[in-house]
């Protein structure tokens, strides 16, 4: 398994251009992009 963790502002684009390439290289490994975990904070 691996882990990847970063800060991010949500900015619409952008996590979708960072969700493509990550789901694109995931399947070139062989392995499967399985989405986004996000927290909560005020």
């Amino acid at each position: 398994m691996l882990q990847i963790s970063r800060v991010d502002h949500v900015k619409p684009p952008e996590i979708n251009n960072l969700t493509y390439s990550l789901r694109r290289k995931a399947e070139e490994m062989g392995g499967v992009f399985d989405g986004w975990e996000t927290s909560l904070v005020r």
